[in-house]
């Protein structure tokens, strides 16, 4: 059984008196003890606050990260972990695992804050291992992440790997990425055969003939039978088979174009990157609101806690609920807060920019709430609902300040909004329209 490592903030979280002891039992002498502590417990940080260093921060562990001394004394820290696992070997509370028939016997491997460990998947070894762990995070300082807590996935992969104009993150998925490498080697192969590569290759491996008729072998080597396979993909590409064609795209163009302005506003906006990341999960439909967990069969109540009428939407938690009150009620937001109906909360943000409304101050607002919301329920000191609004204007303000001063154009969104669009199937959705004549004296509404 191989069990994988990965120390969370190894740099930040070693303790300075585990490093000294660990020097000592080394038979480092005292005096370089001494100039290596004084390297490690003598530093101090400054935080830059408008463009002026404040305040003298003395940290009380840890070792600075990107320092040169810094790998070499995270290694001596390791010795501790390596001594213990050393000590069950040789007791035979580990046996290992053995490489060869009358090799060496393997119990571990350590990368700096990544290792792994071998042992056999029996009840014992397990507990030991757990119980040198336990014994090397005391002294340390050192947390290792554990597996099983559960992680959420709110979004497809797909949906990530999107651009960010398209609603997703950029993510490159990296089995195409891969593949359109290679292919691009196969095309340097293809229209440049006075290259040194191109003849190193046919020489070694397609001497009589050309490089689109060249076969695969399985003598050939991996490298080879990569860039044959990135040919490949040319060829396919080349016939009509990837879907690069127009009559592979199925999408509603003007839809399209109005998804392109939101996110393109979302992520213009002048505001922390974290910001904005929350308000386009809130678009998204993932944020781990109620609702969504109770799909996810992670609970069973989907009703907000703070108004026990309604499902804990992204919407809800972030626009309607009653206890948001003290926040919406005040200016700018005021003016059309609950005056307006919205199906989701991409709908709301989309309706925030055909109005141009400030969207700084509502990104932030929402975040404030959304992080506030989060404390109460983890029982953790939090800012109260009535200060949000105030808060959220201090911080937009100060990262203003901070910040050149870009010229940003935002498209016009309401030019391609105004298309009927049918409602969700758990909606009811009514069109009206109205107009005012002025001179007559007289109004009309039609529904």
């Amino acid at each position: 059984m191989a069990i994988k490592l990965d120390m969370s903030k190894a740099y930040d979280r070693v303790e300075c008196g585990y490093l000294e002891n660990v020097m000592r039992k080394m038979g480092f002498n005292e005096r370089w003890i001494g100039l290596i502590m004084a390297c490690v417990k003598l530093v101090s940080y400054s935080i830059l606050i408008n463009g002026e260093p404040q305040g003298f921060i003395q940290p009380t562990r840890g070792i600075c990260q990107g320092d040169p001394l810094s790998p070499f004394l995270f290694l001596l820290c390791t010795k501790g972990l390596h001594g213990l696992i050393q000590q069950a070997a040789n007791m035979g509370e580990i046996k290992g695992f053995p490489l060869c028939w009358r090799g060496p016997t393997l119990t571990h491997l350590l990368f700096v804050d990544n290792s792994l460990l071998f042992c056999r998947a029996s009840g014992d070894e397990c507990r030991k291992i757990i119980d040198i762990l336990e014994k090397y995070e005391g002294e340390s300082g050192q947390k290792g992440q554990r597996g099983e807590k559960r992680k959420i996935h709110c979004l497809k992969w797909e949906e990530l790997t999107k651009s960010k104009l398209e609603g997703g993150m950029g993510f490159r998925y990296i089995a195409m990425f891969n593949d359109s490498l290679l292919a691009k080697q196969a095309w340097r192969l293809l229209k440049n055969p006075d290259s040194l590569l191109h003849k190193v290759f046919k020489a070694r491996f397609f001497p009589n003939c050309t490089f689109m008729e060249a076969k695969h072998s399985s003598s050939d080597s991996h490298a080879w039978n990569s860039i044959l396979h990135g040919r490949d993909i040319l060829l396919r590409a080349a016939n009509g088979e990837l879907g690069m064609g127009r009559q592979w795209i199925k999408w509603d163009e003007e839809q399209r174009e109005h998804d392109k302005v939101l996110w393109w506003t979302l992520w213009s906006l002048q505001v922390l990157n974290k910001i904005k990341n929350l308000v386009w999960r809130a678009c998204r439909n993932s944020l781990p609101t109620k609702d969504k967990l109770v799909r996810q069969t992670i609970i069973e109540n989907p009703i907000c806690d703070c108004y026990n009428q309604l499902p804990e939407s992204a919407l809800h938690a972030l626009w309607t609920c009653g206890e948001l009150d003290l926040v919406w009620e005040e200016e700018p937001f005021q003016h059309y807060w609950r005056r307006h109906t919205f199906v989701d909360f991409k709908e709301l943000l989309s309706w925030l920019i055909i109005t141009d409304h400030n969207l700084e101050l509502f990104s932030t607002s929402v975040w404030l709430i959304w992080t506030q919301r989060n404390q109460v329920r983890m029982s953790q000191q939090n800012i109260n609902l009535h200060q949000i609004l105030s808060s959220a204007k201090e911080r937009v303000a100060e990262f203003a300040m901070t910040q050149p001063m870009p010229i940003i154009t935002r498209p016009n969104l309401t030019s391609v909004w105004a298309k009927w669009r049918p409602p969700n199937p758990d909606v009811m959705k009514i069109n009206c329209d109205g107009a005012i004549f002025k001179e007559q004296k007289k109004w009309a509404l039609v529904s």
